[in-house]
């Protein structure tokens, strides 16, 4: 990747917050009483457990009730172009909607010049770019994300053109001031070792009810940051990469851990687990012991139940429900055609009930996209051939990019 100098940086964000996003387009759509289920060109089957699909298929698009809430989110001025590559986050920040995008600087020539955060308020169209670097430091900011009281948090990484050989570990989070627009280094933040060849850690992060945040360090163990006090401890070890944190209601932590091996279309013993906060152990969840493909994302719904990807779920009184008939046979169809059963990723449950996955692969050969199921009817649609992460702001507005073009769509009560 090249980077250019932080002046040059400074330089193109004030020319390009003054005066290139006024000029962006904005659809005026009326939102329409059409539900999803209306329009489904690909079944949610046929998404999630089915082989590749012809590779030369023309792009599908999102069609009513999503609607394009800017149609042209890429543009150029002074030799630079502005990408958004998706969603991040929303919040409510002096009573007006934010959306914050991850996106890319780059010039008329496709080389990359830097990363950056994207702050979009819809009611004024105004678009705001914030800086990666940290204060004056080596460090950047990612992996944006945000708390429930508003604040905007990312994941840090080294700028390996500009590392510091004196530092022996790398704050885990930096917060973004919003006087300052700047992302800075917080008091009392873990500080995890740095692994050389690395620019960054790998870490999982969720927030409890109790405002914390229990940061999953691989290999490593799990600690827990109280944001009002702004002091770390660590809670438990482990020597294992971690998958799929997710919290419940009632505080408790669930997620998995990286087999070592494969035990065929049953849950390997011990590899789904739950993190007790009271009593600060680690305890192995009963699985069961039937058919259980692979899954990726877990969540829990409205109800409290506990969903591992596209396959099932356990219920509140600990029994489990498998969504997919005979995922053996399917699955075996697929390996007949000479593929590998690739699950979809279980990524958002809406405030309607749905629960939004994705598929992203490296190669044009892999069925990807983005589909929504219904626990309640157990049907679906992909609603797209192209992956995103859709996000639900307060609003109850679910937003999404796909194809560089940012949608919206209105969930109706």
């Amino acid at each position: 990747m090249i980077r250019y100098h932080s002046r040059l940086f400074s330089v193109i964000i004030i020319i390009l917050t003054s005066i290139l996003f006024f000029t962006t387009l904005k659809a005026t759509q009326s939102l329409s009483v059409q539900t999803p289920r209306e329009n489904c060109p690909i079944s949610f089957q046929k998404f999630a457990y089915e082989g590749p699909r012809d590779p030369s298929e023309e792009k599908l698009l999102p069609t009513n009730p999503w609607q394009i809430e800017i149609t042209s989110p890429i543009k150029q001025q002074n030799n630079v172009l502005i990408s958004l590559d998706s969603i991040a986050a929303t919040r409510i920040f002096n009573g007006y909607q934010e959306i914050l995008f991850t996106g890319s600087l780059n010039n008329t020539n496709g080389i990359n010049m830097d990363q950056a955060l994207f702050i979009y308020k819809p009611q004024s169209l105004h678009w705001e770019i914030v800086r990666p670097d940290i204060e004056d430091t080596e460090l950047r900011a990612y992996g944006f994300f945000t708390t429930k009281d508003g604040s905007i948090w990312a994941r840090i990484e080294r700028d390996l053109g500009k590392v510091n050989r004196q530092r022996i570990t790398v704050p885990v989070l930096a917060r973004f001031n919003n006087a300052t627009q700047r992302f800075e280094l917080v008091k009392g933040m873990l500080e995890a070792p740095i692994v050389d060849g690395y620019s960054y850690l790998r870490t999982s992060i969720v927030e409890d009810r109790n405002n914390s945040l229990w940061i999953f360090v691989d290999n490593d163990g799990l600690y827990r940051y109280d944001l009002k006090n702004k002091i770390a401890e660590k809670r438990v070890d482990f020597n294992f990469v971690v998958y799929n944190p997710s919290v419940s209601a009632d505080g408790n932590i669930y997620f998995s851990r990286d087999p070592s091996v494969r035990t065929g279309f049953r849950l390997i013993k011990n590899n789904l687990l739950w993190f007790d906060p009271e009593n600060n152990q680690v305890i192995p969840v009963d699985t069961p012991d039937e058919e259980w493909p692979d899954f990726s994302g877990m969540l829990f719904d409205h109800k409290g139940q506990l969903w591992l990807g596209a396959i099932g779920y356990q219920k509140t009184d600990g029994s489990w429900q498998r969504i997919v008939p005979n995922p053996k046979e399917i699955i075996q169809e697929t390996w007949a055609k000479g593929f590998s059963f690739a699950p979809p990723t279980l990524a958002l449950e809406s405030s309607d009930g749905l629960l939004w996955y994705n598929k992203g692969f490296d190669s044009g050969m892999w069925t990807a996209g983005t589909a929504w199921y219904d626990p309640k009817t157990k049907e679906g649609c992909m609603i797209s051939n192209q992956p995103a992460w859709p996000v639900e702001d307060q609003q109850h507005i679910l937003w999404m990019v796909i194809d560089g073009i940012l949608y919206k769509h209105s969930i109706q009560s």
